[in-house]
């Protein structure tokens, strides 16, 4: 089974809500033999590297087997948003969620 945060997409029944302008920290895990390029559509990753400001922006990135990698988001862009792997077969058997980045509802009404 292929799944992000141990759910395949049959068993998702909501997105994954990131608020507009909130910058987030996430990590990738990859605990099989393969490795996963894993896109979101719609931003850039910023590759964590311990480097200080030195952070490349990627529009995919590749987890390697048994590697973990961390990378910084910025939500600026409304809407709902494809997070998978880029290895079809991967995606196909669920590993493929929906980012989907909300303005707060008190922002939306000025």
């Amino acid at each position: 089974m292929w799944s992000f945060d141990g759910k395949k997409v049959s068993e998702v029944t909501e997105p994954i809500i990131f608020h507009y302008g909130e910058r987030l920290r996430l990590t990738m895990v990859t605990d099989t033999m393969m490795p996963h390029p894993s896109h979101l559509h719609g931003m850039f990753f910023e590759l964590v590297t311990g480097a200080g400001n030195h952070k490349p922006r990627k529009h995919t990135i590749v987890v390697k087997p048994g590697e973990k990698m961390s990378f910084d988001v910025t939500a600026d862009e409304e809407g709902d948003w494809a997070f998978h792997c880029h290895l079809l077969y991967h995606m196909h058997a669920g590993m493929f969620q929906v980012v989907s980045v909300r303005k707060d509802m008190a922002e939306a009404s000025q």
